[in-house]
């Protein structure tokens, strides 16, 4: 009995500590008035520990908190590869309009 408990114990701080990031955020969402996945999240957790399953919360948790530094990493790899990229494009390029070739500026589509 004693193990359960500080079992229980130490996932409680572990869940704590993975789900600041996610309190931050899902309590920013509640001020605005929605709901986003890190309050849907942190329901979740809270559920699967009134239910008795503090271990499937914990994992819960801790995936979650793993996987948002991950997605920002990706997000910001992406961010240079696809600015690297635009570095890279020509300012002129060929171009063949009613099959006469001539060369032509690339303009900024962004309006």
């Amino acid at each position: 009995m004693g193990s359960a408990r500080t079992s229980r114990n130490a996932l409680t701080v572990g869940d704590a500590r993975a789900a600041t990031d996610s309190v931050r955020r899902a309590t920013r969402a509640l001020t605005r008035g929605s709901l986003d996945v890190d309050l849907l999240m942190l329901w979740a957790a809270v559920g699967a520990a009134a239910v008795g399953h503090w271990v499937e919360g914990a994992i819960l948790l801790f995936l979650f908190s793993t996987g948002n530094p991950l997605e920002t990493f990706a997000f910001g790899r992406t961010r240079r590869s696809i600015r690297a990229l635009m570095e890279l494009r020509p300012e002129d390029a060929a171009v063949v309009m009613d099959g006469v070739n001539g060369l032509g500026l690339l303009r900024d589509r962004r309006g």
